[in-house]
C-alpha cells in the first residue's frame, strides 16, 4: 500500500534506500519520499522489465520497507548486481517508486520523467547477465555490436530518454561496469556507419544532444522501438522534444491508444500547419491497429 504523492506543482517521488549486502543475499530497502530538487542526492536505475528471453513475470521478491514486494526478474537481478556490499545506496526504479496500479499517480510521475532522469547523479543502466555484452560493446567490433544490440534494453522506447539526458551513466552486465562517456559512445557510432550498421534509437542521442526540436521526427526516430503499452510509444518521446505540439496531448493512461494517437496527429497538424506526417503512414503494415488509419 504506497502513501499518496503530492501533485499539482509539487515535484514529490519516491526513492529508496537500498540496504548494503553479499551478491546472494536477500534484497532488503526502506521506500520513502522526496521532492526534487537541487539537494535531492539519488541515481536512477535504466533497465527493461522483460528479459532477454522473454520473461516479465513478478517472480522475484524483495522486502521493502518491512513488506514483501514482487518484482521482475530483471528487476530483482538489477538491484543485486547494484547493490554495494558495506553502504547503502539511494535510487529511483519506476517499477518501485511509482504505485503502477494507480493511473493518476501514474500520469503525474510520467509527466516530469525528464526532471527525474535529468536530475540523477547517475543513471544505472543494466544490459543482463551475459558480460560478454559489455566486452563486445568496448572492442567495439561491428560484427559483435549487431549481436548485443539485440539486448532487450536497445528495443525499449523508454530508456532512450533515461540515457539521452543522464548527467553520467554506467553500463552494468553481469558483474562487469563500464562508464559510458561520450567519446566511448562516439566510437560505437563510428564502427556502425563503418559497417552501415543501423545505430540504435538509445544511441541516437547523447548526453547533451537530447533535444529534438519536431515532434514528428522523435517519434520516427523512436519508431521501431517497442513499449508494453503502445502509449509509450508516444509519451516516452516528449521528454527529448521542444515541440509545442507535446503540450496539447495530455498525459493520460486512461485514454484509449486510438484517442491518443489521433490527439497526437491533430496536435502535430496544427502546430505545424502542414500535413507533414502523411510521410510516415503506412496503411498495410502488419502493426496496422483497429480504429486507426495506419501506426
Amino acid at each position: 500500500t504506497y502513501r499518496s504523492l503530492e501533485r499539482g506543482h509539487a515535484k514529490e517521488i519516491r526513492l529508496i534506500q537500498l540496504h548494503p549486502g553479499e551478491f546472494d543475499d536477500p534484497i532488503n530497502c526502506d521506500i520513502f519520499h522526496a521532492h526534487l530538487t537541487a539537494d535531492t542526492k539519488y541515481e536512477a536505475l535504466s533497465y527493461a522489465w522483460t528479459t532477454d528471453d522473454g520473461d516479465a513475470s513478478f517472480s522475484e521478491v524483495i522486502q521493502c520497507s518491512g513488506r514483501l514486494l514482487d518484482v521482475t526478474n530483471n528487476c530483482f537481478a538489477a538491484l543485486r548486481r547494484i547493490r554495494d556490499e558495506s553502504i547503502s545506496r539511494i535510487l529511483w526504479v519506476d517499477a518501485i517508486c511509482i504505485d503502477q496500479s494507480n493511473v493518476k499517480e501514474r500520469n503525474h510521475q510520467v509527466g516530469f520523467m525528464r526532471d527525474i532522469y535529468s536530475q540523477a547523479e547517475q543513471v544505472d543502466i543494466y544490459l543482463g547477465e551475459d558480460e560478454q555484452y559489455l566486452f563486445m560493446i568496448q572492442l567495439c567490433d561491428p560484427s559483435q555490436l549487431q549481436s548485443v544490440f539485440k539486448c532487450r534494453w536497445f528495443t525499449r522506447v523508454w530508456v532512450i530518454q533515461e540515457y539521452a539526458i543522464a548527467n553520467q551513466s554506467i553500463i552494468v552486465s553481469g558483474a562487469v561496469q563500464v562508464s559510458l562517456s561520450g567519446h566511448f559512445l562516439w566510437k560505437i557510432r563510428r564502427a556502425c556507419q563503418r559497417r552501415c550498421i543501423e545505430i540504435p534509437a538509445p544511441f541516437y542521442w547523447g548526453p547533451g544532444e537530447s533535444r529534438v526540436s519536431c515532434l514528428l521526427d522523435g517519434l520516427q526516430s523512436a519508431r521501431g522501438c517497442l513499449s508494453t503499452d503502445p502509449k509509450d510509444k508516444a509519451f516516452a518521446v516528449f521528454g527529448i522534444v521542444e515541440d509545442t505540439a507535446k503540450s496539447m496531448v495530455p498525459i493520460d493512461y486512461s485514454r484509449s491508444v486510438e484517442e491518443t494517437f489521433t490527439r497526437i496527429a491533430a496536435s502535430i497538424i496544427y502546430r505545424g500547419s502542414d500535413l507533414g506526417l502523411l510521410r510516415y503512414c503506412f496503411p498495410f503494415t502488419k502493426t496496422r491497429r483497429k480504429g486507426l488509419f495506419s501506426f
